[in-house]
């Protein structure tokens, strides 16, 4: 891996705020949302259609990513970005034909299963359809559920302790916190137990049934 991975336009476009209102719009239009980000461009690198079309008029050779939503979070097509970034062992889910990688973790939640057979190594997301639509190969690859949960591994892993991490100073570190990592070959920690004694402590507290009396015959 590069010593200055993450790149700074990586960690720029992770923590970019996508389809809000752009700049140009002063109608209040509905169709100038920002989506689109220049990797190249030092200011103003977030913008919407509109505002893409002006830039590649100037005749700039810039790498432009389009974000897109998938089950209301933002994604990108994995073809838009492999170009610029390892994502190979980033799960991939296929939209309408095309295989897209999520930007921000899945896992908004900090809960996982523990005994999942293919979950993300940092946020602990389980992914569901790993196992029908992949080899035995594929499924091996895929360690993260989205490019912020491999830039916070990779940022993490690093033994340089001089590095400085950018991507986990402000609020990205508190959005993405980080989860313990779960040998797949561990047990789930069990609470029937302890949901067991409660039962018979509870059962315990009524009354015993009595020997049950017939009614008298006429």
């Amino acid at each position: 891996m590069d010593s200055k991975f993450p790149p700074p336009w990586l960690t720029s476009f992770l923590n970019s705020e996508f389809y809000e209102p752009c700049s140009c719009d002063k109608h209040g239009l509905k169709d100038t949302f920002c989506n689109f980000f220049c990797r190249d461009c030092e200011k103003n690198k977030i913008f919407c259609e509109r505002c893409k079309n002006k830039h590649d008029a100037k005749g700039h050779k810039h790498k432009v990513l389009q974000v897109r939503k998938a089950s209301h979070h933002n994604a990108i097509r994995s073809s838009n970005i492999s170009g610029l970034l390892d994502i190979s062992d980033i799960h991939h889910y296929t939209v309408n034909h095309e295989k897209i990688v999520f930007l921000q973790t899945r896992n908004k939640t900090n809960e996982y299963r523990a005994n999942a057979p293919y979950k993300c190594q940092v946020c602990g997301y389980e992914l569901l359809d790993i196992s029908n639509f992949y080899t035995d190969k594929q499924r091996a690859s895929f360690k993260f559920c989205s490019i912020a949960c491999k830039v916070k591994d990779t940022v993490i892993s690093r033994v340089d302790p001089y590095y400085e991490v950018p991507c986990l100073t402000s609020n990205w570190s508190d959005e993405f916190p980080v989860i313990p990592r779960v040998d797949p070959s561990c047990e789930v920690p069990c609470l029937t137990s302890n949901r067991s004694n409660e039962f018979h402590q509870s059962n315990r507290k009524r009354r015993r049934k009595g020997t049950p009396i017939r009614s008298h015959f006429f």
